[in-house]
Parts: structure tokens; C-alpha cells; sequence
């Protein structure tokens, strides 16, 4: 009895090393995408009512610890309005022209103050 072995020759496909790095990185990336993801708080988001009244816009906001600030800018005489609610009533707090909040703010990324 003749014992013939016959080897059968297997091709595989080489796996192209460029084209794994690239799936292992976009995996990785996917990964802290979905990390960051988890992290995002909700709650830390800024919440705020808008209305829009003629050249008034009135901004009502949580200013935390809870307390509620209401905003005016009036684009009429240009200035804005701060007011903080203390006992369901208003107070106002800061009256500041737009104009010279702008200035202030240059000079202050400027470096000055």
C-alpha cells in the first residue's frame, strides 16, 4: 500500500500593517470619545429664559446657590441691567453702559485694567 500525502497550500491574505494602525487608532479615539463623553455634566450647563421686547432684551438666569439674576440690555440707550431677586422682588445691582463694558473689557485682555 502506497502512503501519498498531498499538502494542500493555504493562501492567506497578508494583513496590511498600515491598515491596522489605522483601525487600532480609530478605535482608540473612539474610545475617548466615548470617555469625554461620560463626563459631560448636565447639570453644569447654563440655563436662561429670553425675551425679546422692542429694543429690550430681558435675560432671566440661575445665578446659583439660588439665586436668580434678571438681565436688560437696551439696545435703545445702550446699556445693560443687572438685577438680583431678593425676596421675589428686583434690586437693581449694576446699571453699566454697553459702550463702556466694551472698553473695559479690551483693556483688560490687553493686559490693563
Amino acid at each position: 500500500m502506497t502512503n501519498t500525502t498531498t499538502t494542500k497550500a493555504t493562501t492567506r491574505p497578508r494583513l496590511n500593517q498600515s491598515a491596522i494602525s489605522l483601525w487600532a487608532s480609530a478605535l482608540v479615539i473612539l474610545a475617548l470619545v466615548i470617555v469625554q463623553a461620560g463626563r459631560i455634566d448636565p447639570g453644569g450647563q447654563a440655563l436662561a429664559d429670553v425675551a425679546l421686547i422692542d429694543d429690550l432684551t430681558i435675560i432671566n438666569a440661575d445665578a446659583g446657590g439660588g439665586e436668580e439674576v434678571v438681565v436688560i440690555i437696551d439696545a435703545g440707550t445702550e446699556r445693560v441691567y443687572v438685577y438680583s431677586m431678593v425676596n421675589r422682588a428686583p434690586e437693581l445691582v449694576v446699571s453699566e453702559s454697553l459702550a463702556d463694558l466694551f472698553v473695559q473689557a479690551k483693556n483688560v485682555s490687553a493686559g490693563g485694567r
